[in-house]
Formats: C-alpha cells, structure tokens, sequence
C-alpha cells in the first residue's frame, strides 16, 4: 500500500508485546496515510452507510463508491478483530504486514 511501510511484529522470549498497544500503532500507521481512512465510518450513526454499519477493516463505502476505505477502530475492538481483519482483508494487509 502506498505510503505504508511494511512491518514486522517478532515474538521472542523475554520480549514482553502488548498487542493492544501494536494493533494501536499499526491502525495509527494506516490512519495517517491520506484518503485512507472511511469518513463515512465515522461519522454521526444516523447517517452512516449500510457498507459501514457492519464494516470492519477495509471495505467498500456507498457514500464513497470505487475505493478501498478503512474502518478506524478496527484493530482493537475485541479478542479476534486483527486475526479476523488482516486475514479477510481485500488488498494483501497481511502480507504488508508481514503477519
């Protein structure tokens, strides 16, 4: 992806991770690549798409149809959310990541 740097997270003994904290870093990484995170997402819930209502990690908004947008928040919703993300993600994110 354009303007995101590719990352590796390395899990060693005596190395303490706290994923919360990674997911944190890595959605900020792609929040700040310009045009990449969905407004719509957002934005005030009545007025929310039906694409972003459920919507998680990057997918396509009716509000701004033709582009891949990101869903803010969605690498630390819950226990599964960056497995579920990285791995159902349309553009490769898993292999930027190096995850």
């Amino acid at each position: 992806m354009p303007g995101l740097a590719a990352q590796e997270l390395i899990i060693a003994d005596g190395c303490a991770v706290s994923f919360e904290d990674e997911a944190a870093r890595i959605e900020y990484e792609i929040c700040k690549v310009r045009g990449v995170a969905c407004v719509c997402c957002a934005g005030n819930e009545s007025q929310v798409c039906e694409s972003c209502v459920y919507a998680t990690g990057f997918h396509y908004c009716k509000n701004l149809p033709g582009r891949h947008l990101w869903r803010k928040g969605s690498l630390h919703g819950g226990t599964v959310d960056f497995q579920r993300v990285v791995n159902g993600s349309p553009i490769g994110l898993s292999s930027v990541l190096h995850l």
